[in-house]
């Protein structure tokens, strides 16, 4: 009977649980991504967790440097990425990428007082604050580079917000979802009519994972489960 019980241990493999690590950045704000106690919250876990308890994968988070971010996915020391755009990796053939998720937007907010922006010309002679390392438009870039618009950097969303308030710069520009989240409490901050840029929303996969984890995440997703997600952060 020992014996027995001893073979069929042999014979029959324990199923191993699989971990994929999901990297985040220091820099991320509800609703994309927020550490609530044990808890992970926002648009990244509502994406990428009902996908791994489906696939029998455990998630790890890892606190990756955004600067480093993609070289952590390339090499796969972080393994996906989630609510990544092809225009802010230098090579976007690099990684596996998701179906669309959904459109993101940066755009400039102001003070109630300060004068509207509806055109990229109207920046001139005018101060923003912007994250420290984002890549902006080229359009933006040039007026940067002409010496007629001014780039006040800071390292998180509250600065850039901070900076604003302080009247420290006349305009500040990020997500348009995470900074609807920041000033949601303070009417005296209004968003402008410029967009500064729009930009797909994937989950980047690292290429040292098998290529048919990208193919079940896109069957996974269909139109109406990313709807679903969405639905929760309105």
């Amino acid at each position: 009977m020992h014996f027995f019980l001893l073979l069929i241990t042999f014979i029959i493999p324990i199923k191993a649980e699989m971990t994929l690590s999901v990297g985040f950045h220091p820099g991320l704000y509800f609703p994309d991504y927020e550490r609530k106690g044990d808890r992970h919250v926002g648009l990244i876990p509502s994406f990428i967790e009902p996908f791994a308890n489906a696939n029998g994968f455990k998630l790890v988070y890892k606190n990756i440097p955004r600067k480093r971010m993609s070289s952590f996915l390339k090499s796969g020391d972080v393994q996906v990425r989630c609510l990544y755009a092809k225009e802010w990796v230098e090579n976007p053939n690099d990684f596996y990428w998701s179906k669309v998720l959904f459109k993101g937007e940066n755009v400039f907010i102001r003070l109630k007082d300060t004068a509207e922006l509806e055109y990229t010309a109207d920046l001139k002679g005018k101060s923003f604050a912007g994250i420290l390392g984002y890549r902006y438009s080229p359009e933006i870039n040039q007026l940067i580079s002409e010496g007629s618009l001014t780039r006040n950097n800071v390292i998180n969303m509250t600065s850039l917000k901070k900076m604003l308030t302080l009247k420290r710069a006349d305009y500040a520009l990020g997500s348009r979802r995470i900074l609807r989240h920041l000033i949601s409490d303070q009417p005296q901050i209004k968003f402008t009519k410029l967009v500064e840029s729009r930009y797909d929303l994937h989950c980047a996969f690292s290429k040292t994972l098998p290529k048919k984890i990208i193919d079940d995440f896109n069957a996974f997703y269909d139109q109406k489960k990313i709807k679903k997600v969405l639905s929760q952060f309105n």
